[in-house]
C-alpha cells in the first residue's frame, strides 16, 4: 500500500500543473498526512476533486473499495457505496491537450493571415519593415486571452513563423 500512495502523490504532483494550464507556483504532496497544496501560478487554486489522478480521486477511489468490500452481498450497501462516492472524471492531460491544440490551431490561422499580409506589403515595396510589423502584431493577436501558454511554445511559434515569412519571401 505504501507504493501505491507515493505513486498517489507522484500522480498528484505531476496532474496540478496541467489542471492549471501549464505551471503551479505552489505544488505539494504529503504521502503521510495525505495532504496536497496546488495553486497556479496565476493565485488560483483549482477544484482538484473534480479530475483524475490527484490525491482526493486516489482517497475516493479506496474509500469506495472499502465501502464495496465492507457490503458483501449486500446490493442496496454497495448501491449507497456508489451514490456517495463520486470521484473525479476530469482527465487534466486531455484538457491540457486540448487547450494546447487549440492554441496552436489559433496560431497557424494567425501566421496564414500573417503570410497574406506580408505578400501585400511586398507588393507595395516594403516588405521586410511590414512583415516584421506585421509578425509583431500577429503574435500580439494570437495570443489566447485566458489561456496559460508556455513560454517556449510562444517563442517556437515566433520562430516558426519567421522561418514561414522566409520561406515565402523566398518563394516571390
Amino acid at each position: 500500500m505504501l507504493i501505491a500512495i507515493v505513486n498517489w502523490c507522484h500522480a498528484q504532483l505531476n496532474t496540478c500543473p496541467q489542471i492549471c494550464g501549464g505551471a503551479a507556483s505552489q505544488n505539494q504532496c504529503d504521502q503521510n498526512a495525505f495532504t496536497y497544496t496546488c495553486v497556479c501560478a496565476n493565485g488560483t487554486v483549482p477544484d482538484c476533486t473534480a479530475f483524475s489522478q490527484t490525491l482526493p480521486f486516489f482517497i475516493c477511489q479506496e474509500s469506495y473499495s472499502q465501502c464495496i468490500d465492507a457490503h458483501p452481498d449486500d446490493a442496496q450497501g454497495q448501491q449507497t457505496c456508489t451514490e456517495n462516492m463520486q470521484c473525479g472524471t476530469r482527465n487534466a492531460t486531455a484538457e491540457a491537450l486540448a487547450q494546447t491544440s487549440a492554441a496552436e490551431a489559433s496560431s497557424a490561422s494567425s501566421t496564414s493571415s500573417s503570410a497574406a499580409s506580408s505578400t501585400a506589403a511586398s507588393a507595395g515595396g516594403s516588405a521586410s519593415g511590414s512583415a516584421s510589423s506585421s509578425a509583431s502584431a500577429t503574435g500580439a493577436s494570437a495570443e489566447p486571452s485566458n489561456a496559460a501558454v508556455p513560454i517556449s511554445q510562444h517563442a517556437a511559434t515566433g520562430v516558426f513563423a519567421a522561418v514561414l515569412m522566409a520561406a515565402f519571401k523566398l518563394l516571390v
